[in-house]
């Protein structure tokens, strides 16, 4: 069983809750979501023997899941720029909109989406709870069920200034993450803060088994960021070089 820094335990992923089924789904609309969206399945699994609880959110634990939300927010500077709309790509429970408010960290707007709708209700019930103050200012947040890869055109009408992605990438292939990026990175007004399960690790992970998980390559993901924007920052640093994260930012008009 693994259990540091994010990784696998057996053959279920200690990832950020990924896009699976949508509203209202019967067992054989779940089958043929494992069978079309390959990305999923480990999810689907864990949906069905935990519920929606954090154990089928499928991290090793809460601080590993929120080294990379810190990781993310430092990089994209978020607690120094003015208050922006951020959208959560994968927020299964809203933990991320939980941990921004929770360190105070101001925003206008939020908003969370996932596939999964039995997550998607936990989070508006605690969003509910939560109210739309934070530190005697407004702020709205909101939860949706969503897949851009099923539907691309889907956030096009959003508006949004930050898109966050943490962990999604780590059960899809390059295709599907490369094309989940392109459309997050055009939602976005300035820019793009993700990570992924980096191919250059400690000597400690890179012999850990990750089931269904994947290591993306670091210096193609760089790559791949630079021919879109000069304006990236990288760090590895966080987990033992585990994970890696990157921010993206539009060069202003």
């Amino acid at each position: 069983m693994l259990t540091n820094g994010g990784n696998f335990m057996g053959a279920v992923p200690v990832v950020a809750p990924r896009f699976a089924a949508a509203a209202n789904r019967g067992g054989s609309s779940a089958t043929m979501l494992a069978m079309t969206q390959k990305y999923l399945t480990a999810y689907l699994a864990a949906i069905t023997q935990h519920g929606a609880t954090f154990p089928s959110l499928l991290w090793a634990s809460r601080e590993t899941q929120e080294a990379r939300f810190a990781t993310l927010v430092r990089l994209a500077g978020l607690r120094e720029r003015s208050p922006s709309c951020l959208l959560d790509v994968g927020c299964g429970m809203g933990d991320l909109l939980g941990w921004l408010r929770k360190r105070r960290v101001k925003f206008r707007s939020y908003l969370g989406i996932d596939a999964i709708a039995e997550l998607i209700a936990v989070a508006q019930g605690r969003a509910a709870i939560w109210g739309t103050t934070q530190d005697g200012e407004m702020s709205s947040h909101r939860f949706e069920v969503l897949d851009p890869l099923v539907d691309a055109t889907a956030l096009a009408a959003r508006s949004v200034d930050w898109v966050i992605i943490s962990g999604t990438l780590n059960t899809m292939d390059q295709d599907d993450a490369e094309r989940l990026m392109e459309i997050c990175l055009t939602a976005a007004r300035v820019g793009v803060a993700f990570n992924f399960l980096s191919d250059q690790p400690d000597a400690y992970h890179l012999t850990k088994a990750l089931g269904p998980a994947r290591r993306h390559s670091t210096t193609q993901w760089l790559s791949w960021a630079l021919r879109r924007s000069p304006l990236v920052a990288f760090e590895q640093r966080h987990l033992g070089g585990h994970d890696a994260a990157i921010v993206i930012e539009h060069i202003a008009p």
